[in-house]
């Protein structure tokens, strides 16, 4: 982690509410704060005259070290490879360049960002630790300080799923192994666009008595950061985060609520079990436990459509089609209770399942509010569902180290088994992991 635990004293509790916690826990959340703080900081610029020449220098310090943490954290959530082989396709001089439009948008904001964050003023004071008392300073660069310590905050909760040479891990996000930049950089992109425009900043500087020459060198002319922002987002199309609900890598679920917490645990199965499957194998224990998981879920999607009176208005299988999938569910369950593995199990999919049993149980959320709410998040969990059965549906076929116990005899009697024949190989499965979503309706 390269932010001081002391760092996020500076950040009041009340205007970054968190998941059960005072303090940002998700990506999104991170995300948000900071461009909070530089709307706060705009606002103080375009509000208050800045206190003289060294408080002036100070903001702009603030504001280069705001960008300059901006293009590190947009590099970290792309990752150094991605970027590099973006580089590294750049054609020769006089060349046509036919990289992708947004490739190009996305490098040249960089640029222009780390061109911005390396022109400080040559007035301005060291570098302050986000630690140091604040009083004296402008409220625009304390604003801007905040910022720059929740964006480091972002980038450290990014290299969570992320190896130390940069590789994401086998159990990390999807979202940030993709090579699209639609998603992951709408975020950086929106703050940098918010603390990038250079008026009324400029103006304030000179109201404060910085020579025209620094500011020049600060805050060029035409406004660079803004434009290559507004270039990046008309390339990209304008999107929403595409890992604003990022956590940090095994991070605790979120227990708020239980509709929160079936939607936390079983998108953690999910991210364990895709890296079961880039392994390429995994204990018939926890097949056994999926099968268990959907065999519940089926149940619990069939006696709410029949008995609520209101069930949750999503897309979902018909009743008679839940009916069939629970049967499937029931025979795949049959068919895995006996195998034995020589891998062992999942203790963390295990533990979640059975708390998404405990949770999906009808004693378990007495009040409707509670109950129609978890419902929902079961019917919006079916896609995950769907894909974590396809996987442990690949694996089960190519697995080849599950067996059937042999059957137990009396201590007394002679063992007619010769050493290494005492199990048979498992049959073959009489049905494939079913499928629950939208897709069999």
């Amino acid at each position: 982690m390269t932010t001081p635990p002391d760092a996020i004293a500076d950040v009041e509790p009340d205007d970054e509410p968190g998941l059960g916690s005072p303090w940002p826990v998700t990506y999104g959340e991170l995300m948000d704060a900071a461009r909070r703080h530089g709307a706060h900081a705009q606002h103080a610029i375009a509000g208050t005259a800045l206190g003289g020449p060294d408080a002036a220098g100070d903001v702009l310090a603030a504001r280069a070290r705001l960008l300059g943490q901006i293009a590190h954290h947009a590099q970290a959530i792309l990752g150094d490879s991605l970027v590099r082989a973006w580089r590294d396709g750049a054609p020769p001089r006089r060349g046509t360049d036919d990289r992708d439009p947004r490739m190009r948008s996305a490098l040249a904001w960089l640029d222009t960002l780390t061109a911005a964050a390396g022109q400080p003023p040559a007035s301005t004071p060291a570098s302050t630790s986000p630690a140091t008392a604040e009083s004296g300073r402008a409220l625009a660069a304390v604003d801007l300080q905040r910022a720059c310590v929740l964006v480091a905050a972002a980038s450290d909760l990014v290299a969570t799923h992320r190896d130390p040479d940069g590789t994401l891990r086998p159990t990390g996000s999807p979202a940030l192994g993709s090579a699209d930049i639609l998603g992951v950089l709408a975020a950086p992109a929106r703050l940098a666009a918010m603390v990038g425009p250079v008026e009324p900043l400029a103006l304030r500087c000179r109201q404060a008595g910085l020579p025209r020459t620094t500011i020049d060198d600060a805050l060029p002319l035409g406004d660079p950061v803004t434009a290559a922002c507004w270039d990046l987002a008309a390339a990209i199309g304008f999107p929403s985060s595409a890992v604003a609900p990022l956590a940090s890598h095994n991070a605790r679920p979120d227990t708020s609520s239980p509709a929160a917490e079936w939607a936390t645990r079983l998108d953690r199965i999910a991210t364990r079990l895709r890296a079961h499957g880039s392994r390429g194998r995994i204990s018939a224990r926890t097949l056994h436990d999926l099968a268990t998981l959907g065999l519940v879920t089926s149940h619990v999607l069939a006696t709410s459509t029949r008995h609520d009176p209101d069930p949750p208005t999503l897309r979902a299988p018909t009743e008679t089609r839940v009916s069939e999938v629970t049967h499937r569910w029931q025979v795949l369950a049959a068919h895995l209770e006996p195998l034995r593995s020589a891998q062992p199990a999942d203790r963390v999919i295990r533990g979640d399942v059975e708390r998404l049993l405990a949770i999906a149980h009808p004693a378990a959320t007495t009040n409707q509010v509670d109950r129609r709410c978890l419902l929902a998040a079961i019917h919006a969990g079916l896609p995950t569902l769907d894909a974590c059965s396809a996987v442990a549906d690949r694996l089960m076929t190519a697995s080849t180290d599950a067996w059937v116990p042999a059957k137990p005899r009396r201590p007394y009697l002679p063992d007619l088994h010769r050493p290494g024949h005492a199990a048979r190989p498992a049959p073959p499965a009489p049905t494939g992991f079913p499928r629950i979503g939208p897709t069999l309706t």
